[in-house]
């Protein structure tokens, strides 16, 4: 049901009506796949953001640089010290 009012599930039945901003709890790394790289992360949560994924993808090289993330760009990110995961 949550997910239905996130808006990432679409309702079988009925609507969902929400009044407000949505707004995603990401604190350090919460809601991050750890089998995923870094990479594949950051297109998911700019896919929840309601981003294109292309549009992602073209800010995706400024977005590992500013995390300081761009050796471990493909790496899983349960590889990733706690520093690197709270940058991301």
């Amino acid at each position: 049901m949550l997910r239905t009012v996130a808006g990432l599930y679409a309702p079988t039945r009925g609507r969902v009506d929400v009044t407000g901003d949505r707004v995603l709890v990401a604190g350090l790394g919460l809601g991050m796949v750890e089998e995923l790289s870094v990479e594949d992360n950051v297109l998911l949560h700019g896919a929840i953001h309601g981003l294109e994924r292309r549009e992602v993808r073209v800010r995706l090289p400024d977005i590992v640089e500013w995390a300081d993330l761009g050796d471990v760009r493909r790496a899983p990110l349960r590889t990733l010290s706690s520093g690197m995961r709270t940058r991301l």
